[in-house]
C-alpha cells in the first residue's frame, strides 16, 4: 500500500492512510511489536508495550462493553493509558 500510494505522490503530511501507514511503521521499527484491531472503519492500534498494558488492564474495563464496542472500548482505554496520570479520567467510556 505505501509503494502504491507513494507512486500516486501521496505524502505523510497531506494523506490520511499514509500516515497511518507512517504510525504502524514506526512500531515495527521499535521492536516492541504491535496490534491492530478493526471493527468497521473503527482501528484501535498501539505498540506492543501499550498495547500488552492494555489487554492486562481489561478486567478495569471490560464493564464499559455493555456501552460501547471492544475497539472503541480499547481505543478509549489505550488514550487513558497515554495522558499523564495526573490528567486520568476515572471513567472510561
Amino acid at each position: 500500500m505505501c509503494s502504491s500510494k507513494t507512486k500516486l505522490g501521496c505524502r505523510v503530511e497531506n494523506d490520511p492512510i499514509m500516515q497511518e501507514i507512517d504510525t504502524m511503521l514506526r512500531f515495527d521499527r521499535s521492536g516492541e511489536g504491535w496490534a491492530l484491531f478493526c471493527k468497521g472503519t473503527a482501528i484501535a492500534r498501539a505498540d506492543g508495550e501499550t498495547i500488552g498494558q492494555c489487554l492486562i488492564d481489561f478486567d478495569s474495563w471490560k464493564t464499559y462493553l455493555k456501552d460501547t464496542d471492544f475497539v472503541t472500548a480499547l481505543n478509549h482505554h489505550l488514550n487513558q493509558l497515554q495522558k499523564p496520570t495526573s490528567m486520568r479520567q476515572t471513567d472510561h467510556v
